[in-house]
């Protein structure tokens, strides 16, 4: 969902700003990128369907197919949007489920590849990239780059989070008991350590209840 909308946002974004420079090929570059958006709720109901490996495998298409269009049509690599290409490839990590895992080095080997290649032959952007402002040509340049750290940042956080979430769920599960969902033994002997280590820290007296319940079940 994150990379849906953060593409979605970049795709809403270069649109609203080549339409105020004006140069054809920005415009050209971001009236291309339009039917990606088009294809993205798509995926969000690929997702509500629980298909997850077909959305992941199309957000990377999407993703990089949408940088691949935009450098086709109008901004070749002058601008560096070849660069979206290395993104996705450090982002196959937390894209990928552990079952295609071997899929991963392959896929991002070619990404890699790919990003090299252009980045050392170049792509011819349109004629009407040359009448663009520098000041403006190194403000796209730095655009791409600073969105490429803001995406691989929000994925890294937004992974981090959900093992975090995970981390606790599995905690709470390990300590709960699944019928009447009240601390276990374990949870017990954890919370009985920690009350002991507060008792000596802070010199306090401690006391320990016990309830007998007859025929509880």
């Amino acid at each position: 969902n994150l990379g849906a909308w953060l593409l979605l946002a970049h795709i809403a974004g270069y649109n609203a700003w080549f339409m105020l420079t004006g140069n054809l090929a920005l415009m050209r570059s971001g009236w291309v990128q339009l039917p990606v958006a088009a294809l993205l709720p798509l995926l969000f109901w690929l997702q509500t369907r629980r298909h997850m490996t077909l959305a992941r495998a199309l957000l990377l298409v999407l993703g990089t197919g949408d940088a691949v269009l935009a450098m086709v049509a109008g901004q070749g690599t002058a601008g560096g949007v070849h660069m979206y290409l290395l993104l996705f490839a450090l982002l196959l990590p937390s894209l990928t489920e552990v079952e295609l895992t071997w899929l991963m080095g392959p896929a991002s080997a070619c990404l890699v590849a790919a990003f090299l290649a252009l980045n050392h032959w170049g792509w011819p952007p349109h004629p009407a990239l040359a009448t663009l402002p520098p000041p403006t040509r190194q403000a796209l340049q730095y655009v791409i780059l600073l969105s490429c750290l803001l995406s691989l940042w929000c994925a890294t956080a937004l992974t981090e989070l959900a093992a975090a979430l995970n981390e606790q769920r599995l905690q709470e599960m390990a300590e709960t008991d699944a019928l009447t969902g009240l601390p276990n033994r374990r949870r017990w002997d954890s919370q009985l350590a920690l009350e002991a280590r507060r008792a000596r820290r802070t010199a306090a007296p401690m006391s320990v209840g016990v309830l007998d319940l007859d025929h509880f079940k």
